[in-house]
């Protein structure tokens, strides 16, 4: 919030009038040249695509859910392939990448546990 001084359109003397001045803006477009996604690109900075966001989720929920599953079972397979689906988006920036890595790391859980250890 902050005050400023001018002068009155209607007025010839000059008079001045003390308007209030409000202003809400983000905090990163206080600084000069952070409001734009070209000026991120600029400094190496890039959103991720809706279709990454969803692969991310997808296997972090579907890990979770196996390494739980293979804790509470006392499945190793599933405990450390769910942890490896929680943990390598991190590691990922491709989309195509992370799919791919997604899909084989399920089927690898899932095909390990069945034709390896036999239940």
């Amino acid at each position: 919030m902050g005050f400023e001084l001018k002068t009155h359109p209607s007025d010839s003397v000059g008079f001045l009038a003390v308007v209030n001045t409000l202003s809400f803006r983000h905090p990163l477009q206080l600084v000069s040249g952070m409001d734009s996604i070209p000026n991120l690109d600029s400094l190496g900075l890039a959103l991720p695509s809706a279709a990454y966001l969803a692969g991310a989720v997808l296997f972090g929920l579907l890990g979770y859910a196996a390494f739980r599953f293979g804790r509470s079972q006392g499945r190793t397979f599933y405990l450390w392939g769910g942890l490896a689906l929680m943990l390598y988006p991190y590691g990922v920036s491709d989309t195509w990448l992370l799919w791919l890595l997604g899909v084989g790391l399920c089927a690898l859980m899932f095909a390990a546990d069945r034709w390896l250890v036999g239940r």
